[in-house]
């Protein structure tokens, strides 16, 4: 036998023989040990943002006396169940219960990205009852998802990327098992949590339509998806300080016609002026690596979408070329059209095309070895070290040479945790120096929705 042959045979046969619930066990408690390390660290340097203020007096309010509501923080923020608050209630849920309880920040931080936590556990768990799935695997590399994606600490924040992306991406993959109710849960995604994923649905929604050509499920999907929006609109109608029509035309206005993200509301360049978009925009200020996870990766993963010699499994492509496809409208409209580009934003794009990668790779079957390679290659991006980036190519790209029958996903799924795992434990050795900061917010503690409480949180 050829010596490569040998050493993955080996390789694989002590992996199959081998107690991989165990295994499994090990690194889980590995990845969360690691995980709440990073987080801990990172939940005691980030300093103030006036979303998190926000996001976690209208939640807050909401979830103790229904108002959606931030007006004494700032004239801006003036009416109840105003447009301009952008992060629905249910993805500061955790910050809200954390306050609730603690009245401390760092407390309200962690107790979001818990919720969160929870939250995708839920709906691994969920998910696992109708696909044959590695749940293990799955929630593993969900998990790093999270913290590796484009400004991971915005759930510390309590704003709404994250969790709306994972609450869209369970009704996505739902869709084929539980229509109706995954029809729902897309729809509470985007009204109780991030309204933009309002386009990522309109993609995934039309390419379905395309695909079925069946007319029949429109008019009882559309009933549905009315459902939380009615919801919504009805504790406007009650709370709202304005009819629901004077609500949409503030919505349009916030939303569309005066946002900044959106178009130039200052008038001095053509919408369509992609230079001074690009010019004028944070991108300014990235690194390489933010090309490479939020521009390079996302269009590898479009060739794999559109190459039907990858992934050619046609039960899984039913599920997934969807999901892909809602990823373009947002895609599209970040790169072209936004004039701030705000990094945050293509968490939107980013994160789902991670979430549906570690589906693909929690599938029970095996792939075939350009399948992962290119895989791997987009989950490579987001690894934090150049030494560690070096390496890992390296070992990608021998697999690749070292190509047999015997190479299994087993030794997929150690090889990519293992390097993702370093990979955060660089990200928290990198952060060490930063300052820790003390919040004493005892203004905020009388009244979380007060000038006073706004004042000084900003002076944190």
């Amino acid at each position: 036998m050829p010596f490569k042959e040998s050493i993955l045979k080996n390789l694989n046969n002590q992996i199959k023989y081998s107690n991989l619930n165990y295994y499994h066990f090990i690194i889980f408690v590995v990845i969360i040990f690691i995980s709440y390390l990073l987080v801990y660290r990172t939940a005691i340097y980030l300093g103030a943002f006036v979303d998190e203020i926000v996001a976690l007096t209208s939640s807050y309010n909401f979830f103790t006396s229904l108002n959606f509501d931030a007006s004494n923080l700032d004239p801006i923020f003036d009416g109840n169940y105003k447009p301009n608050l952008s992060t629905g209630p249910f993805s500061s849920l955790g910050s809200a219960l954390g306050w609730m309880i603690s009245k401390n920040l760092i407390i309200t931080r962690l107790s979001n990205f818990i919720w969160v936590n929870v939250f995708l556990l839920l709906c691994v768990l969920f998910l696992s009852k109708f696909f044959q799935l590695d749940k293990n695997i799955f929630f593993i590399l969900s998990l790093i998802a999270l913290l590796i994606q484009p400004w991971w600490f915005g759930s510390l924040y309590s704003l709404g990327e994250t969790f709306s992306t994972i609450c869209l991406f369970f009704g996505f993959i739902l869709f084929s098992k539980k229509r109706s109710i995954a029809v729902l849960i897309m729809s509470f995604a985007i009204w109780f949590g991030k309204d933009i994923h309002l386009l990522s649905f309109v993609g995934f929604y039309i390419y379905i339509l395309i695909r079925d050509k069946n007319i029949k499920n429109v008019i009882k999907d559309f009933i549905l998806f009315l459902i939380p929006l009615v919801a919504w609109l009805s504790l406007v109608y009650y709370k709202y300080d304005g009819t629901v029509m004077d609500w949409f035309i503030d919505f349009y206005n916030y939303k569309i016609a005066n946002n900044q993200s959106v178009s130039n509301v200052d008038g001095d360049n053509n919408y369509f002026d992609f230079v001074n978009n690009f010019r004028d925009s944070e991108i300014s200020t990235w690194g390489l690596a933010d090309f490479l996870r939020t521009l390079v990766m996302p269009i590898i993963s479009y060739f794999v979408l559109f190459s039907k010699n990858i992934l050619d499994d046609k039960g899984l492509r039913k599920i997934i070329n969807p999901i892909f496809i809602s990823t373009i409208p947002l895609f599209v409209w970040f790169w072209l059209f936004s004039p701030t580009k705000w990094i945050r934003y293509s968490q939107t794009f980013v994160l789902t095309l991670l979430l549906c990668f570690a589906f693909i790779l929690s599938q029970k079957k095996e792939f075939k070895l350009k399948d992962l390679v290119l895989i791997f290659l987009c989950f490579g991006f987001f690894i934090s070290s150049n030494l560690l980036f070096v390496l890992y190519n390296f070992l990608l790209i021998t697999f690749l040479i070292l190509n047999t029958s015997n190479y299994t996903i087993k030794v997929t799924h150690i090889f990519l945790v293992v390097f993702l795992a370093f990979s955060l434990v660089n990200n928290y050795f990198e952060i060490q120096d930063k300052e820790i900061r003390n919040f004493e917010l005892s203004k905020c503690i009388n009244n979380l929705n007060s000038k006073d409480c706004y004042q000084e949180y900003m002076n944190n």
